[in-house]
């Protein structure tokens, strides 16, 4: 296999793990690079991009689940109805 399919496995299941306890991952991420022996300035902004991408996700996960429970909640107590 190969060696940047196995890196993106990884980044994908550590983003999947941290993500899932709303966290974001950067010193895994970071981990993951310093073993793939990436150059220091690479793994400095990469690590960045995806720690924003993995906390994005982490945050906007319960805010969906909380909208939709607060809608519908609303439509079960009848606000919002017209007739």
């Amino acid at each position: 296999m190969d060696n940047a399919l196995v890196l993106t496995a990884l980044i994908g299941c550590v983003s999947i793990l941290y993500a899932s306890v709303g966290q974001a991952g950067g010193t895994a991420f970071l981990a993951i690079m310093a073993f793939a022996l990436f150059p220091a300035a690479e793994m400095r902004a990469t690590a960045l991009l995806l720690n924003i991408v993995a906390a994005g996700y982490a945050t906007w996960r319960p805010q969906r689940e909380r909208s939709r429970r607060h809608r519908s909640s609303a439509l079960k107590a009848g606000v919002g109805r017209t007739s």
